[in-house]
């Protein structure tokens, strides 16, 4: 029986600039991977640029990837991907979404662009809600990330490590769009309305954007 290669020795491989290993880890991943940004985005040009720039990125500089103990990448190429998936969403935005400490009504001069029946403020505030009962660099990896902060800096300004980055941004996305589909589901639902409008007649704006990072953990 053949041996199986872990990701961790092909990613060894590709790092010394191995042609072989570096196919043998885009076999391996390419056709999930692609699918999987796919089923986010609903745009094969987009899940096409996504993962083409994964690849670049993984032949150029394979050391950014971590496997866990097993010497599996998948759990971390997945998160990566989430990460490129919410950068998308992103530069829809018409307006930034603010740091925790600054998410406050009277210093926003941006809600006056947003739809009359999606409330910004209402959206933060339960937002905010959710995240309360989380530890603070959990909440700040939040809204740093949202801020577009890259997960190297917000390691670096949290003291925590990029891997842990990943795993805090997660969590908290699960717990925020739990506490907003059980606590608030008209909330939820008007979210959802919103985020399907086309953004030629109704762009994306902050509030829309935090549901559609939700989105991605269906």
């Amino acid at each position: 029986m053949k041996k199986l290669v872990l990701d961790s020795d092909l990613l060894d491989g590709i790092s010394a600039k191995d042609s072989y290993a570096f196919k043998e880890f885009y076999i391996r991943y390419a056709s999930f991977l692609f699918d999987f940004v796919m089923k986010k985005v609903k745009s094969e040009t987009i899940a096409e640029d996504i993962t083409q720039e994964f690849w670049l990125n993984v032949w150029e500089k394979p050391s950014f990837i971590h496997c866990n103990g097993s010497g599996s990448a998948k759990s971390f190429i997945v998160q990566q991907l989430r990460f490129r998936i919410v950068d998308n969403y992103r530069r829809t935005l018409t307006s930034p979404v603010l740091w925790d400490d600054m998410a406050k009504a009277e210093d926003m001069e941006w809600y006056s662009h947003v739809s009359e029946d999606l409330d910004v403020k209402e959206a933060i505030a339960i937002v905010r809600e959710a995240l309360a009962s989380l530890p603070e660099s959990t909440r700040r990896t939040f809204w740093m990330r949202l801020n577009n902060c890259s997960p190297e800096e917000i390691a670096q300004t949290l003291s925590i490590t990029v891997p842990t980055t990943y795993n805090k941004f997660s969590q908290s996305l699960v717990i925020v769009r739990d506490h907003i589909r059980n606590k608030y589901p008209e909330f939820a639902a008007n979210f959802v309305r919103q985020s399907k409008k086309p953004s030629s007649s109704y762009p994306l704006h902050s509030a829309t954007f935090i549901w559609a990072l939700m989105e991605l953990f269906k």
